[in-house]
C-alpha cells in the first residue's frame, strides 16, 4: 500500500499536477490566479474576475482532473503494483483494463467522497496559497485523506 501511495504521489501529484495546475491552469489559462491568491480577503470579495477564476480552478481540479486523470491513474497504479507480478504485455494490458473496470464500478462513490474533501480543500488552496505551495498543500491534504 505504501508503494502505491508513494508512486502515485511522486508521479501524479508531484509531477503531473504541478505541470497542469501550476504551469497550464494558473499561469496560462487563468493568469491572474497568483495575484488573486495574494490579495487580502477584502480585495478578493471585490474582485469578480478573480473569484470566477477561483471557481474555474476548483472546477477544473474536481470535475476534470479527478474523474479523468486522478482516479484512473490511481487505480492503474494500484493494479500495477498490487495486481500480481506477471510481466507480459498482455498481462499489463489486462491490469489496465481491470483497473479501469474497478474505477468504473467505484467512480460515483469515489467521486462523491473525493469532492467532500477536495472541493473545500481546493477552495482554500487556490484562494490563498501562492503557486509554489499549491502542490505541497495538495500532498498534505492527500496524506490526511
Amino acid at each position: 500500500r505504501s508503494a502505491v501511495f508513494s508512486t502515485f504521489g511522486f508521479f501524479y501529484q508531484g509531477a503531473f499536477q504541478y505541470i497542469v495546475l501550476i504551469h497550464i491552469v494558473a499561469k496560462r489559462l487563468l493568469p491572474n490566479a497568483a495575484k488573486y491568491a495574494a490579495l487580502p480577503i477584502r480585495e478578493k470579495i471585490k474582485d469578480l474576475n478573480g473569484s470566477l477564476q477561483l471557481l474555474a480552478q476548483v472546477g477544473i481540479a474536481n470535475f476534470i482532473m479527478d474523474p479523468f486523470f486522478c482516479l484512473p491513474t490511481y487505480y492503474i497504479t494500484k493494479e500495477a503494483i498490487l495486481g500480481g507480478m506477471e510481466s507480459t504485455a498482455e498481462s499489463g494490458q489486462n491490469r489496465i483494463k481491470n483497473a479501469l473496470l474497478k474505477y468504473k464500478e467505484n467512480a460515483q462513490e469515489d467521486l462523491i467522497t473525493s469532492w467532500k474533501i477536495w472541493i473545500p480543500a481546493h477552495f482554500v488552496n487556490f484562494a490563498i496559497m501562492p503557486l509554489h505551495l499549491r502542490v505541497p498543500f495538495i500532498s498534505v491534504v492527500f496524506s490526511l485523506f
